[in-house]
């Protein structure tokens, strides 16, 4: 323990106490939500109704989203996220919800903070590991995928433990390191860690986490001028260990739909959208530069100064030449390529949690020497009165609907805790002490973000499948049970409103069809129920409205307003 770590307390926060604090931090925020927000449109939803129908259908090759194959992303997910949903169920498809599938997001949201706490251990000790685990586990956009069953926290989990893995293989090889062989034997252990947590990358979201680590290692290579070390990785054994793990999986693939279009998909996921935007996902170079301060929130107030004095202390320094050199390049690569969407950068955000981690072991003549700047001090403060604000406004959610008496007392915990917060953050500057500025904004996201995530649900005016389908359950309640083979259970159609909430809200017992398709529809199914819009009613005198619903339809950013409708006798 170093004589700093003891005089700021930091001294206890060791080992196995620090990662089960940082355990418990997560669960603090991952959890409260989990059951309660409703399945969130659109990949989310994709993503869930492709395993449930794994789950129920037994076929673990191809996932598919009613009758049409689901193959733009690999496997891996698709079985975490069935096997949860069978392990809690007891393999009865009929009791699952849209928690059992977001089990492997938020499992994998504390790999990732346990991963991240051993990376900054490894390169700068206990206190600096801590740190950077605690960054990681209340920055805004993990704390929004632990809350989803996508494929992005399990490839953030595989690309970190990579990260970590090379770091322990390739440490003792770098400039700013002691010398050693310029080709060491690195630890068999973790060369096989290395490889087996790219291939589950691969398994799990394709070319991304090979990218981080082929890119960071390149530049590595060029940066320092030694290539030899890349040698002791055995990367012969490891594109064989990757092969052995997904070229089975693409083989059975192929059987069921033929090469051509498992190659094109492939294609189309990879080439398709680095050159042009998917879906409408586009962004301009520096789109990702301009979110980070709110997605890595409250570490992104130090992002800058950890960038430059990583920088600074390249030729010095082994660890913040390592991690800059994996950051830069893919970084360049999220900003040029067609399509943009948030959370592509997530995979490089355990590295700069380290690197700022790193940044809070400055003396505090350093920081005092930073705080002078003006702009600079007046954007931590300004950061720091934004905190405050993101309580009320989760604490705020929670009170939504309560009773007058419980909605005051909820505000006058978020007064106060405002209070305590701005105490903190002043204690802090004054202090000149940027660990514990860090810390202070850790413990302020805790309750605005775990506020903010038990209230989500009752905004009902963002659930719209949710509310079609209790409508729709309460007017059909003999739809509910059985499990139906796609195409023999027509009697719901769903016109001009293509979320995939509905499919899993119902099931996938809903058919898409197109608005001229609809009096067809409703000849071949007299009794049936469509999901229409309310505009299509007026003047038409087919359809009998029964129940309308309106909302703001969070994925297209425009209220929209539906009806549930039947045909005229």
């Amino acid at each position: 323990m170093s004589a700093g770590e003891g005089r700021t307390g930091w001294g206890w926060l060791r080992g196995w106490r620090a990662g089960l604090v940082l355990v418990l931090l997560s669960l603090s925020v991952y959890l409260p939500g989990l059951g309660s927000i409703p399945a969130v449109d659109r990949d989310e939803a994709r993503f869930a109704q492709a395993s449930r129908q794994m789950f129920e259908s037994g076929d673990w090759v191809v996932p598919r989203v009613q009758g049409r194959p689901r193959l733009n992303k690999p496997p891996l997910i698709y079985w975490l996220q069935s096997a949860s949903a069978r392990a809690f169920t007891g393999g009865e498809p009929l009791k699952d919800a849209i928690w059992m599938y977001r089990v492997p997001s938020l499992a994998a949201g504390v790999v990732i903070v346990l991963c991240t706490w051993r990376l900054g251990v490894a390169m700068y000790g206990p206190r600096a590991g801590v740190l950077a685990g605690a960054l990681i586990a209340v920055s805004p956009v993990f704390f929004w995928e632990a809350h989803q069953a996508r494929a992005d926290m399990v490839l953030v989990a595989c690309t970190t433990l990579a990260v970590l893995a090379l770091w322990r293989c390739a440490a003792s090889s770098l400039p700013g390191a002691e010398k050693g062989e310029e080709r060491p034997r690195a630890p068999l252990g973790w060369v096989a860690t290395l490889w087996l947590a790219v291939a589950a990358g691969v398994l799990t979201k394709g070319p991304v986490t090979p990218m981080v680590l082929f890119l960071g290692v390149a530049a590595l290579c060029v940066t320092t001028r030694r290539w030899r070390w890349v040698l002791a990785l055995r990367p012969v054994l490891g594109v064989a260990l990757i092969a052995a793990m997904v070229v089975p999986w693409g083989v059975l693939v192929a059987r069921q739909v033929g090469w051509d279009v498992f190659l094109e998909t492939i294609r189309d996921e990879t080439l398709g959208r680095s050159l042009e935007p998917k879906e409408g996902h586009s962004g301009f170079p520096g789109y990702h530069l301009l979110l980070l301060p709110i997605l890595l929130f409250p570490g992104s107030v130090l992002v800058g100064l950890a960038v430059w004095e990583g920088f600074r202390a390249r030729r010095a320094d082994a660890a913040a030449l390592f991690l800059l050199c994996l950051i830069a390049p893919s970084w360049l690569v999220y900003e040029l390529i067609g399509t943009k969407l948030p959370h592509y950068t997530m995979p490089l955000y355990p590295m700069l949690a380290v690197l700022i981690a790193r940044t809070c072991r400055a003396a505090p003549e350093q920081f005092a020497a930073w705080l002078s700047l003006g702009p600079v001090r007046w954007a931590v403060t300004a950061w720091l009165l934004a905190l405050p604000a993101f309580i009320f406004f989760g604490l705020g959610v929670c009170a939504f609907r309560l009773p007058r008496l419980e909605a005051l007392g909820v505000a006058g915990i978020a007064l106060g805790l405002a209070t305590l917060v701005l105490g903190a953050a002043a204690w802090a500057l004054r202090r000149r002490e940027p660990a514990w500025l860090m810390l202070v904004g850790v413990l302020a996201a805790v309750p605005a973000l775990a506020g903010a995530a038990g209230g989500m649900h009752r905004l009902d005016e963002l659930w719209i499948s949710r509310r079609l389908a209790a409508h729709l359950l309460r007017l059909d309640p003999g739809r509910r049970v059985g499990i139906a083979a796609v195409g023999s259970d027509p009697q719901r159609a769903l016109v001009g409103f293509h979320e995939d909430s509905l499919i899993f809200e119902t099931r996938g017992r809903i058919e898409r069809i197109a608005p001229s398709e609809l009096d067809e529809w409703f000849m071949r199914n007299p009794g049936g129920y469509a999901v229409v819009p309310s505009a299509m009613l007026i003047r038409n005198t087919k359809y009998i409205p029964i129940v309308a619903v309106d909302g703001f339809n969070y994925s297209k950013g425009r209220r929209t307003y539906l009806c549930i409708a039947g045909a005229r006798p």
